[in-house]
């Protein structure tokens, strides 16, 4: 594996964990995971249902990668509200290796206290998933949230289609 390789194979954010949202919000992640996300990152909703944690550069590169469409493409104003309309930013682990999960956000989600939740590893970025949820969309992928997902891929398909 060349050096290039094997430090992306070290960056990535890869593998499962699993925790429980406390009385607070709060959840507390593997170091690994803490490491690879850095401090500060971004968490967003996405098209799934559950949240998604950036490391900064991928967050940069996610954003970028939309606004290099035209200014008034459709897909680009919908995309952009979708994720920035819900980012929130600068979030950093306590002192006790916890997140604390902004409520809108557990809302959106279903991380309600003493929720099990499921940390999924995808590359540049991590899904936080409430783990009934995450179960249903294993048992279904390609039909889970359709309803939800028609809108961010209707959104994208606007973004790429446009000349």
């Amino acid at each position: 594996m060349s050096p290039e390789a094997a430090h992306l194979f070290m960056t990535q954010l890869s593998g499962r964990d699993e925790s429980v949202i406390d009385e607070k919000g709060r959840i507390v992640l593997k170091e690994r995971i803490r490491e690879r996300l850095g401090s500060p990152f971004v968490l967003a909703y996405s098209d799934m249902g559950c949240l998604v944690a950036y490391p900064l550069d991928s967050w940069a590169a996610e954003i970028g990668a939309i606004q290099e469409a035209r200014l008034h493409n459709p897909g680009r104003r919908t995309l952009l509200r979708l994720l920035q309309g819900s980012a929130e930013t600068d979030l950093k682990f306590d002192g006790q290796n916890r997140l604390l999960i902004p409520r809108h956000m557990r809302d959106y989600a279903g991380l309600r206290e003493r929720t099990k939740a499921v940390a999924v590893g995808c590359g540049d970025r991590l899904e936080l998933w409430n783990k009934d949820e995450f179960e249903r969309w294993e048992a279904d992928p390609g039909g889970y949230g359709s309803a939800r997902r028609a809108v961010w891929e209707d959104a994208y398909r606007q973004l790429v289609e446009a000349p």
